[in-house]
Formats: C-alpha cells, structure tokens, sequence
C-alpha cells in the first residue's frame, strides 16, 4: 500500500507550549508584548500541515537488528521500543516549505521574529507528530486488545538518520509532502519529522 496523506487544519495543531519554552530558552512572558500574537499570524500564513503514513510488518534478521520494510539496520534502542510489536506505523509529518521561506526571510529583516517564528515552527511540528500520534493511534485501537508503543524517530537513540532515505520513499514522503534530504539526511523542509510508532497486538 502506498503512503496515505492526511492534511490538518491549523486549528487542529494549537502550539505544544512546553516545547515552545524550551525553543525559546526564556518564559513566555519575557517576549515584548504582541510579538508571539504577530508571529503566530505570520506562521499561520505560512504553514500548511500535513502527514502522510504507511503500515508495516516488523521483522527482526538478527540481534538488534530490524527490517520496517525498507531495508535491514541496526538499533539496539528500536528493537526495545518495539518489543512485542509485529507491526509499525511508520509517518513523515511537515509544516512545509513556506514556513523556511518565512523564517530566511525574517532572519535578515527581524531577527527577534526569526527567533520567535523558529520556537513556534518547532513546537507547532510538535504538536502535529502529537495529533498525528493520537489519530494514527485511535486507527489501531479501533481494533480490540492492540496498543502502541511510544513514537520514536531517526536521529533519536541509535536509530541511524542514514535510513531516512530509504523511510521516506517508503511512505512516499517526497510525492506527498515535498520532503528532500541533504547529502547528511537532514530534511527540507526544516519543521518536518519522521517517526516509528509500534503496534502491539
């Protein structure tokens, strides 16, 4: 089965405010008033929430070793979080690339918005993994005695970011969401994460 797309309204990806404060380094309340209220005005115009998702057998070749249905790598914290899983939902989840357009533009006209617009990115993608864990999670729950284990995503633990390649063709998150990779296996656009949530029956 191809990747399934999913596009989430704004109002469905309220800002994950732990996240926000920890991007931001300082309490909200120290922002120069008004400023977070423009800069979510200004994201709000750019960004444009998406995920897209694939189902998958998990297979186990050797020790620590696991095979999500793009090619055999190793992960002695994966294979943990997958403990009693035989299948995975694997997911790529993006604001999209008018959010970097934003944010290189700010970043010589305003770098306090830059700054502000950047900590609002990162915990808006939050918050889309976390709506994106919730719906994904409610599909396999629907089915009786299943459960998910806790999302997990490459470049966390040892999970290696060399399988992001192989990850994203895999749920066909170039096609539908317009996500490339650097030559180190970083994504464009930047505010996009992939994950592995496991399903336990």
């Amino acid at each position: 089965m191809a990747g399934v797309l999913r596009e989430v309204s704004p109002d469905q990806v309220p800002v994950n405010e732990r996240e926000f404060t920890a991007r931001l380094g300082q309490p909200v309340s120290a922002l120069q008033p008004g400023l977070r209220e423009e800069c979510e005005a200004l994201l709000r115009e750019a960004a444009v929430y998406r995920y897209c998702f694939r189902e998958t057998k998990v297979t186990r070749p050797g020790e620590d070793r696991l095979d999500l249905g793009f090619g055999e790598f190793h992960s002695h914290a994966l294979t943990l979080n997958l403990r009693g899983c035989e299948e995975a939902i694997l997911f790529a989840a993006t604001l999209g690339a008018g959010v970097d357009r934003l944010m290189k533009r700010l970043s010589v006209t305003s770098p306090a918005r830059h700054f502000v617009v950047n900590a609002l990115a990162s915990a808006k993608a939050e918050a889309l993994c976390d709506l994106a864990n919730r719906e994904l999670a409610t599909m396999v729950l629907g089915e009786t005695g299943r459960s998910c284990a806790p999302r997990f995503s490459p470049g966390y633990g040892d999970v290696p970011l060399a399988i992001q390649p192989g990850f994203l063709q895999f749920v066909n998150g170039g096609k539908l969401l317009g996500i490339t990779l650097s030559e180190a296996c970083f994504m464009y656009p930047t505010k996009s994460v992939t994950a592995v949530i496991g399903v336990r029956e």
